[in-house]
């Protein structure tokens, strides 16, 4: 039996050599050179990169374009696609507005490139492309496909010797084509509409998820095509501003101080905070209901017609109605209009048409709003409306005494 001296001397192990780990954030990214779909691991790969990107298909709106993209982007970073998610330098997610569909076909060309004897070359590039492209047909609708295979431009690149390859990053820049409308006038129409978010509001009914929504996708038009986005924050007061319900307006007010004296706060968290804040009115009921001493002032005067209403249909308690029936008797032509019974003098109130305490003179009954304010020396305001009509709903109530 041969024994290792060094392990018989010091009574150590042999030592195990550390196998290497690949560090990747995905399986797609840890794949290092061709994907191999001969084995397991390979059409796992291709069966997580190809998948649809949600539940139901992209159906090729413009309103759905920013999402779509999102989707993609991160599934081209989890699988691996590398350099095929940039033309001339930019993001095919983001920068679409800065490189032409011709630009993305030249690169096309150099990713599925033959030799002399029109076989392809094996490249990992052409390999991610084929993925993405197969990964948009799974994610559109049919009607979404049609928009690139109805147009004059062809996502495919053919060899010499006839092969044909479908390029993804080519298929998708034709794609954003047909929903985009993208010629010299586009970033000036982006552009204006970002200085009318008052009238926005107004269109979206003053919804501020729908009006963030809308802003969101303005912002992603611009910065598609490299534009900066000037005088954001002042243009978003100006939306916001334009609610008309005034505890909202009050909030955006508040916010728009702190930002003026130099707060911290930026578009992102000034949209954040005014759709919370939406959100929250909303499901407290408080969105455009009406101030409490509008809603007072509303009882009060509800209160009032049912009552001038009892005296006009001569509608009092059963109880009261015979032996008060002499005070709904008006005076003959000549007679006096006033008069004592039991004790307390009467006036016949042209207002109430019945004999009551007060003189005709005194009804508040029949007074405009305005002369009422005026007998009681008070403002215009909401609140001290609703002082004066209830002090006339006392007076109405006492007459019924």
């Amino acid at each position: 039996m041969t024994t290792n001296p060094s392990s018989a001397t010091t009574g150590t192990a042999p030592a195990v050599a550390t196998p290497t780990i690949t560090y990747a954030m995905s399986p797609g990214q840890a794949v290092q050179g061709l994907y191999d779909y001969s084995n397991s691991t390979g059409m796992k790969q291709w069966i997580e990169a190809t998948k649809p990107l949600d539940d139901k298909p992209y159906d090729g709106s413009s309103k759905g374009l920013s999402h779509f993209l999102s989707k993609l982007s991160r599934r081209a970073l989890d699988s691996g696609w590398g350099s095929i998610t940039k033309v001339q330098g930019h993001d095919i997610f983001s920068k679409y507005g800065l490189y032409t569909v011709q630009d993305a076909r030249i690169e096309a060309i150099v990713r599925f490139h033959f030799d002399s004897d029109g076989v392809r070359i094996t490249t990992r590039d052409a390999q991610a492309s084929w993925q993405m492209m197969s990964c948009l047909m799974n994610s559109c609708s049919a009607e979404c496909l049609n928009k690139v295979r109805n147009s004059s431009d062809d996502h495919k690149v053919t060899s010499t010797c006839g092969e044909v390859s479908e390029d993804g990053p080519l298929f998708l820049r034709i794609l954003i084509s047909r929903v985009v409308i993208d010629n010299r006038s586009t970033v000036s129409y982006y552009s204006h509409k970002l200085t009318c978010l008052d009238q926005l509001m107004i269109k979206v009914n003053y919804d501020v998820t729908a009006f963030n929504d809308e802003v969101q996708d303005i912002i992603i038009q611009l910065q598609s095509r490299g534009e900066t986005i000037p005088h954001l924050m002042v243009n978003l007061f100006k939306g916001y501003e334009a609610v008309e319900d005034k505890e909202f307006v009050s909030y955006i007010r508040i916010k728009k101080y702190e930002y003026n004296e130099g707060g911290t706060i930026d578009a992102d968290k000034l949209m954040s905070n005014a759709e919370n804040q939406y959100m929250e009115m909303i499901r407290s009921k408080e969105w455009n209901s009406p101030p409490k001493e509008n809603q007072e002032i509303l009882a009060l005067t509800a209160e009032i017609k049912s009552l001038k209403d009892q005296y006009l249909k001569g509608e009092k308690g059963n109880s009261s109605k015979s032996k008060d029936s002499w005070k709904k008797v008006e005076p003959k032509e000549g007679e006096s209009l006033s008069k004592a019974v039991k004790g307390k003098t009467f006036h016949w109130c042209t207002h109430h048409k019945a004999w009551v305490i007060h003189k005709p003179s005194e009804c508040r009954l029949g007074l405009p709003a305005a002369n009422v304010a005026a007998s009681t020396n008070v403002t215009s305001t909401a609140e001290n409306a609703a002082t004066v009509l209830a002090t006339a709903l006392a007076a109405l109530r006492l007459d019924e005494s």
